[in-house]
């Protein structure tokens, strides 16, 4: 994909995500009988633009951005469907069907990412077993699938695999149960413990696990999870950022945000529905 194709892509993603968030604005406002004066898609002068039953609709130069201006909004008006005249509910309905459209936005694409582009999901079932490690000198196979961590249920999903990890960093022995094709079995293994360049210590047993795919009727709950992941990824980067843990973390505005856009989706063009997710 050419430099100019990729950015023009990472502008559409953006002003995707812009559009459909002042659409729920302006679609809701008007539902409750708000007046709006323009709706934009952009900033800065206008490119072109028409009125119709009162209302301007326009497209501005810089396609970073947009607003759906209502009566009301920024002034005291008299005027029976001004926003500063309309009860609390109504007002707050107006503002949170924005966010809300992006909302619904990051649930489609993150369906379309899980079960149309291949990713898959991590999930406690052995797919190799490293022979240099203590899962080499025990009972496990490749496709055993393990149950149970010293006691603890091991789900079969990526917070299984979460628990498990965590169970194996905190314990210099660790009793797995495993299901091998109906029959349940059980080891003790003792995992290695080693620091890597930065200092940090991890805890290795020798197995990697399997991945599985998503079915439709699967992408659809976990098409609900994977925003709200997201959302949880970038409020601890935030927190990185504003607590000092991570100096490389560091926060870009629009031009920024497309500019980081262009460049990844020219590597691989499945992200466009993946930045689609992220930015919404």
């Amino acid at each position: 994909m050419s430099g100019i194709g990729s950015v023009l892509i990472a502008i559409l993603i953006f002003g995707l995500c812009v559009f459909l968030h002042e659409l729920g604005h302006f679609t809701v406002g008007r539902l409750c009988g708000i007046g709006v004066e323009e709706f934009a898609i952009g900033f800065g002068p206008k490119i072109f633009g028409f009125r119709r039953k009162g209302i301007e609709y326009s497209l501005r130069i810089l396609p970073l951005g947009g607003f759906c201006r209502f009566v009301g909004e920024d002034s005291d008006e008299k005027a029976d469907n001004a926003m500063n005249n309309q009860p609390v509910w109504k007002r707050f309905l107006t503002v949170f069907a924005g966010p809300f459209m992006n909302i619904v936005l990051a649930v489609i694409a993150a369906f379309f990412l899980l079960w149309c582009f291949g990713i898959s999901d991590v999930v406690p079932k052995i797919g190799s077993i490293d022979p240099a490690l203590p899962a080499a000198n025990s009972i496990l196979e490749e496709g055993d699938v393990i149950t149970e961590a010293n006691g603890t249920a091991i789900t079969y999903d990526s917070n299984g695999i979460v628990t498990l990890r965590g169970i194996i960093a905190e314990n210099e022995t660790v009793e797995l149960t495993v299901d091998r094709n109906g029959e349940t079995l059980t080891t003790t293994l003792a995992p290695k413990f080693s620091a890597d360049e930065n200092g940090e210590t991890t805890a290795q047993i020798g197995v990697v696990f399997s991945t599985v795919g998503y079915s439709a009727a699967k992408a659809i709950p976990a098409a609900f999870e994977y925003p709200w992941d997201c959302a949880d990824m970038m409020v601890n980067a935030i927190r990185d950022l504003i607590f000092g843990k991570h100096e490389d973390v560091g926060l870009v505005g629009p031009v920024g945000t497309i500019a980081v856009i262009s460049e990844e989706v020219r590597q691989n063009y499945r992200l466009i529905v993946y930045f689609i997710c992220i930015l919404s």
